[in-house]
């Protein structure tokens, strides 16, 4: 059987801003929804926190 090739596209959603950071103390972090777009599914497959200042997952 052989393989069908597909493209796979990640678009970020709309970014939560204001989270609180544990290592700066600060509302720096946010959280960004990302989504996959293919020829057989597109949604949802996972979400990023991050501190804006210094890098660290929230």
């Amino acid at each position: 059987m052989a393989a069908t090739p597909a493209s796979l596209h990640l678009e970020p959603g709309e970014p939560t801003l204001g989270l609180w950071c544990p290592t700066c103390l600060l509302p720096s972090g946010y959280e960004v929804r990302v989504y996959a777009f293919s020829a057989s599914r597109c949604g949802l497959i996972g979400t990023i926190r991050r501190c804006h200042d210094c890098g660290t997952p929230i």
